[in-house]
């Protein structure tokens, strides 16, 4: 749900539309916005055959197409109602987060190295980059305070 959430948020706070769209998107973004906070504000409790209905009804509403759509909400919304299922696991399986958001921010700085360094030439550099970033984020969530010297110890050690 986070995702769709911020996608919805970025096309909002965009620029490219004009006052039709933009108004369009504004609605869209703000009932998937109201519909995940009233999630997040039940899912401490369970949640009853109703409620869950009532959500999975209100998230085909927001999710259907509508002529003023621009295509990039569009695109978003045919991939809500594809994935729909996914979306509401966390209704069928109790424990599961409605959002995969510690998940998220964990590897974000990876994915944001990779876009600004434009990924990988080759397998092996793919496969090196992956190993050495399992090192250092290892280290450093194993050693917050000291990881980089803890990771330049490692550097240093001579192998046998």
């Amino acid at each position: 749900m986070a995702h769709p959430q911020r996608k919805l948020r970025d096309l909002a706070e965009s620029e490219e539309f004009g006052k039709r769209k933009k108004k369009q998107i504004l609605k869209t973004y703000q009932s998937f916005s109201s519909l995940y906070q009233n999630i997040r504000k039940k899912i401490s409790n369970e949640i009853s055959p109703y409620l869950k209905t009532r959500f999975q009804n209100i998230f085909n509403q927001i999710s259907e197409s509508h002529f003023l759509d621009p295509t990039p909400l569009t695109k978003l919304k045919t991939s809500l109602r594809k994935n729909k299922q996914k979306y509401f696991t966390f209704l069928d399986h109790p424990g599961i987060p409605i959002d995969n958001n510690k998940a998220e921010r964990a590897l974000r700085h990876l994915v944001i190295k990779r876009k600004i360094s434009f990924g990988s030439k080759t397998q092996r550099g793919a496969e090196t980059t992956s190993i050495l970033a399992s090192i250092i984020l290892s280290l450093k969530w194993n050693h917050p305070e000291n990881w980089f010297q803890k990771y330049l110890k490692l550097a240093t050690q001579k192998t046998a």
